[in-house]
């Protein structure tokens, strides 16, 4: 998962990933950002 297509931009826009849980039954991924953001 490319959180900075752009790369580099500075550390006002960087996102990191903080969590990652598997829900077996959904069939997806859940994943936590830096900015409080969650991706499936």
């Amino acid at each position: 998962m490319n959180l900075n297509p752009d790369g580099w931009q500075g550390p006002n826009t960087w996102k990191m990933l903080y969590g990652m849980d598997i829900n077996y039954e959904k069939g997806v991924v859940l994943v936590a950002d830096s900015f409080g953001f969650l991706h499936l």
